[in-house]
């Protein structure tokens, strides 16, 4: 009876400390414009709250259309409410979360911060909370776009890529997922805008592509070219940031991409993951006998690893 509590208490304790890792992060990205003054360049340090008031109010509002759908929206009560017959969108299944506008990281919070050490231990609230890095990366407004709530929710931290097949589930809205795949497909003339927001935050922060996705990003480059758009976003953002995507202000067709160091990013792979409880939670497995320790590490393991991925 003692080793079955044991055991539930081990699980217990281990899934509740990693599914804060997993926790629905819709409420921080929604599109509110807050009671703020200061900008991200002049505060003492990043703030995502003070990125979306400059975002909704002096960079976006030269340009109030949804980088999915080109959808229009406008501003009631400091909320950003979608137009869906601007762009004939239809809501799949969240209706409360088609209704409203959410800050879209391209390049997800979970892939630039999920080896983070905050992150292991609490998630992207953990994150928000003690890692100026993090801050820095999720406050990054060349890496932040307006997209409908249920589109953004949809998408969660799925790469891009190319689904067979034009399945429309948002009305008139070119997007595609594909939840067994785990895979977004935008529409064809924002491919180049995504390739140089990863490339860019590549370059930034150090994040770690893979050559098929490196390879990817430089042919989405160089066959859509930078638009007129996303060259006054560049300059708005330097205004308020401070930096410049070199890779829109000197567009330029490439060929290779120049090395640099890189940390973090990348997937977290099973073995990750298992190595990871098992140094976190050591003490706790060593209450065990041998044997059921290395069971339920390895299962507790397997569901933290998909719950990840999902």
């Amino acid at each position: 009876m003692r080793k079955n509590i044991l055991i539930l208490t081990v699980i217990s304790a281990v899934v509740m400390v990693n599914s804060q890792n997993i926790v629905d992060d819709a409420d921080i990205d929604v599109a509110t414009i807050e009671p703020e003054t200061l900008s991200a360049k002049s505060s003492s340090e990043p703030s995502f709250s003070k990125s979306k008031r400059i975002l909704a109010t002096k960079i976006y509002s030269q340009h109030q259309k949804t980088f999915y759908g080109g959808c229009d929206y406008e501003i009631v009560d400091n909320r950003l409410i979608p137009i869906h017959d601007s762009c004939g969108f239809h809501y799949r299944k969240n209706l409360k979360r088609a209704s409203r506008i959410e800050w879209e990281h391209i390049v997800p919070a979970w892939f630039f911060g999920h080896n983070l050490d905050c992150w292991k231990r609490g998630g992207r609230a953990e994150c928000r909370r003690v890692s100026p890095e993090f801050k820095r990366m999720e406050a990054d407004m060349h890496n932040l776009a307006p997209a409908i709530g249920e589109i953004n929710g949809d998408r969660s931290n799925f790469p891009y890529g190319n689904i067979r097949g034009e399945r429309r589930e948002y009305g008139r809205v070119d997007m595609e997922i594909d939840f067994s795949q785990k895979l977004a497909e935008p529409k064809r003339n924002i491919l180049g805008d995504i390739a140089r927001v990863y490339l860019y935050m590549r370059d930034r922060y150090g994040l770690k592509l893979s050559h098929e996705d490196e390879q990817r990003f430089i042919e989405w480059n160089n066959r859509d070219p930078v638009t007129r758009w996303e060259r006054k976003k560049n300059l708005l953002v330097k205004e308020y940031q401070g930096d410049d995507n070199i890779y829109i202000s000197q567009y330029r067709k490439i060929d290779e991409l120049r090395p640099i160091p890189t940390e973090g990013g990348g997937e977290e792979s099973f073995s990750d993951v298992k190595r990871d409880l098992e140094e976190r939670f050591k003490p706790l497995f060593e209450l065990l006998p041998k044997p059921i320790a290395t069971i339920l590490l390895f299962i507790i393991a397997i569901i933290i690893f998909f719950r990840k991925r999902k």
